[in-house]
């Protein structure tokens, strides 16, 4: 008996225990996923939000745009070459987990390495429209593939689903893009309404998918769950009452500079929704995929994917996010996976 005893006393104090817990502090996956998401959520915002609102605000900041645009410039490429090195890593991390659907092991590795191939393309030269938008298609069936598996496991089912809203998003917003440019072309204004009608269908999927995947991050506590839903709302209000009174500002104001801000935010086709409610939107999207990633409760794995996932909003004919989204889709079942061994740690025999 006092063998046992000392055998508990032994496993307790240098963890192995719980075969978990020295895992979680020492694998290396969960720290480049975390740096990873920060990396792509800086490049998106830098080249999305800022450079292109630093264009024409003012004259005598030329040189000011041109430090922004080489940042941006930058951040992106170091974001695809880290994002495309750790999504093979990840890709091979999935087809050895035994606990992942075979149907989905083989599914993905096609589809993801088109998707990885196709955005290291798109560094070096254009892709044409209608690649773009195979690019995002392909994301969209990876991410709803993705999906079933990691909700799968009760521990990360609100990972997938999540993530499956996501993926749900991304098809609608490849169909509205593509209606968008024939309607153009052609000078359908019905065929563009429809476009509309479904951007507003993902820019809605999007906002359910951060808040499903929010609650999901917080696990129950309050006080994470005010940082990470509460302050992107209110500072996506901010945001978009910045962007309406910039209308009547002066030309050079920082509140106009805001109202820039929040005016990049969106995409053409713009959603059937009021202006200020689709600024507000798009804005809390944004912050809040930081929010989750930092503020949330989970594991570091799956709070990076979650991030990932909701970074692209709808632009996943974007290669840089389309490369995000499938980022996400490969740790989303690797978190599944793992939190499903976690969930009943193993307990020494007695004899």
């Amino acid at each position: 008996m006092d063998s046992v005893d000392s055998r508990k006393h032994r496993l307790a104090l240098d963890g192995s225990e719980h075969p978990g817990a020295r895992d979680r502090s020492a694998d290396p996956r969960e720290t480049i996923a975390t740096a990873l998401a920060i990396v792509f959520w800086i490049a998106t915002c830098t080249a999305q939000v800022v450079a292109p609102a630093l264009l024409g605000w003012k004259s005598g900041i030329g040189l000011w745009i041109a430090r922004v645009e080489h940042a941006a410039a930058l951040l992106s490429q170091l974001a695809l070459v880290g994002g495309s090195t750790f999504a093979f890593w990840m890709l091979l991390l999935v087809l050895r987990e035994s606990r992942i659907g075979i149907g989905f092991r083989i599914g993905a590795a096609p589809l993801a390495a088109a998707i990885i191939t196709s955005a290291i393309a798109a560094s070096t030269q254009h892709l044409a429209a209608l690649l773009s938008l195979g690019l995002s298609l392909m994301v969209g069936f990876l991410a709803l593939a993705a999906a079933w598996s990691t909700a799968r496991s009760t521990q990360s089912r609100g990972l997938g689903l999540a993530l499956g809203l996501v993926g749900l998003g991304a098809g609608f917003a490849t169909m509205s893009r593509l209606l968008a440019l024939r309607a153009s072309a052609e000078a359908l204004t019905s065929m563009f309404l429809v476009s509309r009608t479904l951007a507003t269908a993902t820019h809605m999927l999007g906002l359910a998918a951060f808040v499903i995947g929010a609650l999901w991050a917080c696990h129950g506590r309050r006080t994470r769950g005010l940082f990470v839903i509460g302050i992107p709302i209110l500072l996506g209000l901010f945001a978009a009452t910045a962007t309406h009174l910039s209308a009547t500002s002066g030309g050079d104001s920082w509140l106009v500079l805001l109202g820039r801000f929040g005016f990049e935010l969106g995409r053409n086709p713009f959603p059937l929704l009021p202006t200020f409610l689709r600024q507000t939107g798009d804005a809390m999207l944004l912050l809040g995929s930081g929010a989750v990633l930092l503020g949330g409760g989970r594991s570091a794995l799956g709070r990076s994917a979650l991030c990932l996932a909701l970074l692209p909003r709808g632009g996943t004919d974007i290669p840089l996010l389309a490369l995000a989204l499938a980022l996400a889709s490969l740790l989303a079942p690797l978190c599944g996976a793992k939190s499903g061994t976690e969930r009943a740690p193993t307990q020494p025999e007695e004899r």
